[in-house]
């Protein structure tokens, strides 16, 4: 039997479980401490495993004319301060395309 928040994809069970409000919270801290960063639009969990957190980010990224590679630095450098925070991330996906 499978609990109600669990589902199997590819033979694999995931759960779908958010992240504690706690940690949201600190997640949510995390990304609009950094100076590139205006504003989390959009941010999303789920629990891929016992402690393997997904993480998802819509932002508003500072108008301060950074080109493709300033934003790859920017996305490394919040993928490494959301892994010190919450050490469960174990992926971020960042969309610095506000809609």
């Amino acid at each position: 039997m499978v609990a109600e928040d669990t589902v199997a994809v590819g033979g694999v069970l995931v759960d779908r479980r958010r992240c504690a409000p706690q940690e949201e919270r600190r997640i949510r801290q995390a990304l609009v401490s950094h100076p590139g960063v205006d504003e989390v639009l959009d941010l999303r969990t789920m629990y891929v495993g016992p402690e393997s957190l997904l993480v998802t980010a819509r932002v508003d990224l500072a108008d301060d004319g950074r080109d493709a590679e300033a934003i790859e630095h920017l996305a490394n450098e919040l993928d490494a301060k959301l892994r010190k925070e919450v050490p469960a991330v174990s992926e971020f996906f960042l969309d610095p395309t506000p809609r």
